[in-house]
């Protein structure tokens, strides 16, 4: 490993944009840390910078192409540019948008390292992704889980697939909020029971569902007259942190619903640090495409008992049953049990919150994801670097 401030090594991540999502998070993690491991890392978008650019240090190079939408060949022609300028020695491309752009830029670069990384699972591989995947050095992906799927629509050898775990900051992400009083915020007491879904409002992450079980869990508890005084309404509530083009739908749904005094939308928030540790519990309703979600990790490692949708990737980092429970994605009673459950037993709740905490510190800690990723990176330039010479 090399030391601090030997920088031999250029990087560039290709992405669509560093717009609020917990893949852009964890490529934001890992560069703001690779200057102490001799890496110098470029952020090159092929949209737009995005919202969270400004949490990457201020000396990582962040560049986009300005392509809203498509593909556009002189944009292959200008990455291929970027590539060559900047001396990259190690290509690393995300998901299926940048698999394309730069699986194609890459045939006119033979002079560096190209690596492809899946971070969720994905219902849109068609040929020419097959195809281009195959001449990648590497793919990595975050979790066991996918590299069957990716053997299956890919057709990639197994023995050029590498999983590295995502990780998060225990000690950013801790049971103890830093500032302002989320419940304050909301015009609630801090004896409600607040349940909370952090993502992007799109069909997909299934916040439809959530509110859904919420609405069910309310009308549970008022009817068995638990954890209210009678003729009180239920102190449950559910927040909404996130946005996207699902919210007038999910808005029109709470109305619908006759909820609005126990749905909160909060928009994108960068203060995830502080809101968390003021929940009671993280719901992650999505209906497919988890690879490993780092929100999962965010909340375990801030005490909260996590309810996740069981499905690939989720049923690698929640452990049912004791950091929460694995709910089938679809099963709205199930998931209104769950939700009166997590409500009604302090006990249950704070045991997940202990066993959550400590299999973070145990197993999917920031440190030990920067150390893989490094690792990764020195090995893939030294072995190509002796084939050149051989």
């Amino acid at each position: 490993m090399k030391s601090k401030g030997q920088k031999n090594i250029r990087l560039c991540h290709l992405i669509i944009s560093l717009d609020v999502g917990g893949m852009e998070n964890g490529i934001i993690n890992i560069s703001n840390r690779l200057d102490q491991h001799g890496i110098l890392p470029y952020i090159l978008c092929i949209r737009r910078k995005g919202s969270m650019a400004d949490r990457l240090k201020e000396d990582i190079p962040v560049f986009f192409l300005g392509y809203e939408s498509g593909f556009h060949w002189p944009g292959i022609f200008r990455i291929v540019y970027f590539l060559q300028r900047n001396h990259i020695n190690i290509f690393h491309t995300h998901n299926r948008t940048s698999l394309i752009w730069g699986g194609i830029a890459s045939m006119l670069c033979p002079h560096m390292v190209w690596i492809h990384t899946e971070h969720g699972n994905s219902k849109f591989s068609g040929r020419l992704e097959s195809i281009l995947i195959r001449r990648a050095r590497a793919l990595l992906c975050v979790s066991k889980n996918l590299i069957k799927e990716l053997q299956q629509n890919y057709r990639f050898p197994s023995a050029k697939v590498t999983v590295i775990l995502n990780g998060v900051d225990p000690d950013l992400f801790s049971p103890v909020a830093k500032t302002h009083s989320v419940h304050h915020e909301l015009g609630v007491s801090k004896s409600w029971k607040l349940f909370t879904v952090v993502g992007r409002l799109e069909p997909r992450k299934n916040q439809q569902l959530a509110i859904r079980a919420l609405y069910q869990g309310i009308q549970r508890i008022t009817n068995f007259g638990s954890l209210s005084a009678k003729g009180q309404l239920p102190k449950l509530g559910l927040v909404l942190i996130g946005d996207g083009t699902d919210r007038k739908n999910l808005q029109e749904l709470v109305n619908k619903l006759g909820i609005r005094k126990h749905v909160f939308f909060l928009g994108y928030r960068n203060d995830l640090p502080n809101i968390l540790p003021q929940m009671d519990c993280l719901m992650l309703p999505s209906a497919w495409g988890e690879g490993m979600a780092n929100v999962i990790l965010e909340a375990a490692s801030c005490g909260l008992p996590v309810l996740a949708s069981d499905i690939p990737g989720n049923d690698q980092i929640v452990q049912n049953e004791k950091t929460g429970l694995l709910i089938a994605p679809n099963d709205v009673d199930a998931w209104a049990n769950a939700i009166v459950r997590i409500a009604n037993f302090s006990k249950e709740r704070a045991a997940m919150k202990d066993a959550g905490r400590r299999m973070v510190l145990d197993h999917f800690s920031l440190g030990s994801m920067v150390r893989n990723y490094t690792e990764f990176y020195y090995k893939a330039h030294s072995k190509f670097q002796a084939n050149k010479r051989q």
